[in-house]
């Protein structure tokens, strides 16, 4: 055969396959996994905990506010309530507002490291 740009390039289709067959067989072919189990090497999805906690949190300040409006003590009991407040008495709720942030951040960090922990034993078993 020549380097020939022109050279001929149909192919005989009565000629030997130059390919081997490639096609799976049975004895090739992996059993599908059984119900309730994953390949190897796909982990199992993880509970967003983080997504639970601050939706608890959230549905409880909520409902909190819902019954505080509802309540016989309502917008009527907050004004003198709020006319009361010192310079103090703010700093101290806003230090109780980020010290309970700091709680239930650190709820969600322990909540995700106990999860990876036992993630983690369950994988070596």
């Amino acid at each position: 055969m020549s380097n020939d740009a022109s050279a001929d390039t149909t192919l005989d289709v009565g000629a030997p396959a130059l390919v081997a067959d490639v096609s799976p067989t049975l004895t090739d072919a992996v059993a599908p996994p059984t119900p309730g189990t994953l390949p190897i090497g796909v982990a199992e999805p993880r509970i967003r905990w983080a997504g639970i906690v601050w939706g608890l949190v959230l549905a409880g300040m909520a409902s909190a506010g819902v019954w505080f409006l509802l309540s016989g003590f309502g917008l009527e009991g907050l004004t003198p309530w709020v006319m009361t407040l010192t310079p103090f008495t703010l700093a101290v709720y806003i230090v109780l507002a980020f010290a309970a942030i700091a709680v239930i951040i650190a709820l969600v960090a322990f909540i995700r490291h106990a999860q990876k922990t036992f993630t983690a034993r369950r994988a070596r078993l």
